[in-house]
């Protein structure tokens, strides 16, 4: 398993006389060791790059997140096992651990009975809360969707995952984390002050603002702003800011290009 740690996610190495991916070598490692759950883990992290998405070891075929499954039946304690477990889950699906069946709300509720200070867990419970239908349970507690994330921040206040599902979960309405107030503008507001390069937040901060132009028959000017890191930002200015980077993000991506593309003497 070792081996595999050193190859690059779209690439392989020759073993002997055999050329291998990561995937192989995880599923070579598991036909030796069977109960290794860390391999299991590793398999099926692999499994999202490959073309069919399954495996077959010992005969037995198994999806990515049947891997997870068998990683949690070898260590049913990994948090971070029922976490990705959950993710591996789409809506309303379900899959069993020593015979139960679970689904990724309840993979998520799992990894935070087995560790409540895990932010990620929260905010992907909030993603597995459906808005306006009722409210998840997590020990005593009896939580919305917007309630899931603000415990997500809580303890995590740069995570981006619940700033913007929060944000995005929000209409009208405003939260309280760490005892202040957030409206949805102010949750995009903390997104790009965590992340500026986020082109599409800019624009929504430019959306929630007035362009600035004079009230019909009125001198006076309704230019309001928005405050990011200190700093305010007018509707124009918020979309300079979602202009200039969008061209980084060209520019960063076609720099990646230069380096992957094969030179002349390559072809």
């Amino acid at each position: 398993s070792s081996l595999s740690t050193t190859i690059p996610a779209d690439g392989s190495v020759v073993v002997g006389n055999t050329r291998m991916n990561k995937e192989g070598c995880y599923i070579s490692a598991l036909e030796i060791e069977p109960n290794n759950s860390g391999l299991w883990r590793n398999l099926a992290s692999t499994l999202t790059l490959s073309a069919g998405g399954t495996v077959v070891i010992g005969g037995q075929t198994f999806t990515q997140h049947q891997c997870f499954a068998r990683l949690l039946e070898l260590d049913p304690c990994s948090s971070t096992g029922w976490i990705s477990l959950g993710r591996s889950l789409r809506l309303g699906g379900t899959v069993s651990v020593n015979t139960q069946p679970h689904t990724c709300k309840e993979c998520y509720i799992k990894a935070l009975q087995l560790n409540p200070l895990d932010s990620d867990a929260w905010a992907c419970l909030g993603d597995a809360t459906t808005c306006g239908r009722g409210n998840v349970v997590v020990g005593t507690q009896i939580l919305t969707r917007p309630e899931c994330y603000v415990k997500a921040l809580e303890l995590d206040p740069r995570s981006l995952h619940a700033w913007t599902s929060l944000a995005m979960s929000m209409v009208g309405e405003t939260v309280t984390i760490g005892g202040r107030s957030f409206s949805q503008q102010e949750c995009f507001a903390r997104i790009v002050e965590v992340d500026p390069l986020q082109a599409w937040v800019w624009r929504k901060l430019a959306d929630g603002l007035q362009d600035g132009t004079p009230y019909p028959n009125s001198r006076v000017v309704n230019s309001p702003t928005a405050t990011v890191g200190g700093s305010q930002f007018t509707k124009q200015q918020c979309y300079e800011q979602a202009s200039t980077c969008d061209r980084q993000r060209q520019a960063r991506s076609n720099v990646c290009l230069l380096y992957t593309s094969p030179s002349p003497r390559d072809s």
